[in-house]
C-alpha cells in the first residue's frame, strides 16, 4: 500500500492523470461535448450582456446562475476526464437544472424586485422553490418531460434502487473506490447533460425571447443542438420563428 504521506499531491496528480488518459483513449472526440456547450454558453451571455442594462444584470437571477454556469460546465469536464466522479456530476446537473428554473420563476414573477428582494423570496417559498412543485408552477413547455428528467437525476442525488444497483447487481464497485473510468457512466454524464442543457437552453429563451432570432440565424449553435437532440430548445425556436412570421 502507497504511503500518502510520502506526496499525497502528486499521488493525486498521477492517478488523475491515468483515468484521463484512459478517458480520452476510449472516448475520443465524445469528450468535447461539453466543449460545445461551452461554445453555445459563450454566444448566449455575450448577446444578453449586450442587450440587457447594468440594473437587469445586476438583478435577474437567471443571468446570475447563467453566469454560474461558466464555472460549473468547466467542474463538470474536469470531473468527467480525470476524477470519473460520475455520481457526483449528475447530481451537480441536478443543481444546474433546479438553480436555473428557481431563478427563472423569480425574475418571471417578481420581475421589479431586485437581486436582495428575491433571495428573500426564495427564503419565504422554501418548500415550493424547488424540483416538481416549482416545476409545476412555471410558464414554460414540456413540463412533463421536465419532471421526468427532474425524477431521474434525483434518483442519483439520494441512496436510491438506481444509484446502488450498478454496483450490487452487475458488481461494478471500482470507480467506488478510486477514479475509474467506466463507459456506461460516462455515457450516462452524457445523455443527461444533453438533457439538462436542452432545458436550460429552454428557459433562457423564455426569458430572453429575442435571443430566438440570434441563435436561428448561428448555424453551427443550431447544429450542435440538432447533433445532441435539444428537441425542446429547436421545439420553441421552430415556434417562435412561425409566430414571427405570421405577425409580420
Amino acid at each position: 500500500m502507497r504511503n500518502l504521506s510520502e506526496d499525497v499531491f502528486k499521488f493525486l496528480r498521477d492517478m488523475q492523470d491515468e483515468v484521463g488518459k484512459e478517458t480520452r483513449a476510449k472516448v475520443g472526440k465524445r469528450i468535447y461535448i461539453w466543449s460545445d456547450h461551452y461554445n453555445n454558453w459563450i454566444d448566449i451571455i455575450r448577446s444578453i450582456l449586450s442587450n440587457t442594462s447594468k440594473e437587469e444584470q445586476e438583478n435577474s437571477m437567471v443571468i446570475l446562475r447563467l453566469i454560474e454556469l461558466n464555472n460549473q460546465l468547466f467542474w463538470i469536464l474536469t470531473n468527467v476526464i480525470y476524477n470519473a466522479a460520475y455520481h457526483q456530476v449528475i447530481r451537480e446537473l441536478r443543481f444546474i437544472l433546479d438553480s436555473m428554473m428557481q431563478a427563472y420563476y423569480l425574475d418571471i414573477e417578481h420581475p421589479d424586485a431586485d437581486i436582495y428582494c428575491k433571495l428573500e423570496i426564495v427564503k419565504e417559498i422554501e418548500k415550493e422553490a424547488f424540483g416538481t412543485r416549482l416545476i409545476e408552477r412555471l410558464p414554460i413547455q414540456h413540463k412533463d418531460r421536465i419532471k421526468q428528467l427532474y425524477s431521474l437525476l434525483s434518483k442519483y442525488s439520494h441512496s436510491s434502487y438506481e444509484e446502488l444497483e450498478i454496483s450490487i447487481r452487475r458488481g461494478k464497485v471500482d470507480f467506488r473506490v478510486t477514479p475509474t473510468f467506466d463507459e456506461e457512466l460516462f455515457a450516462q454524464c452524457e445523455n443527461l447533460t444533453h438533457k439538462v442543457m436542452d432545458v436550460v437552453y429552454l428557459i433562457i429563451l423564455n426569458r430572453f425571447p429575442d435571443l430566438c432570432s440570434v441563435i436561428t440565424q448561428d448555424k453551427i449553435m443550431i447544429e450542435i443542438l440538432e447533433k445532441f437532440g435539444a428537441d425542446m430548445t429547436l421545439d420553441y425556436l421552430r415556434s417562435a420563428h412561425h409566430s414571427d412570421k405570421r405577425s409580420s
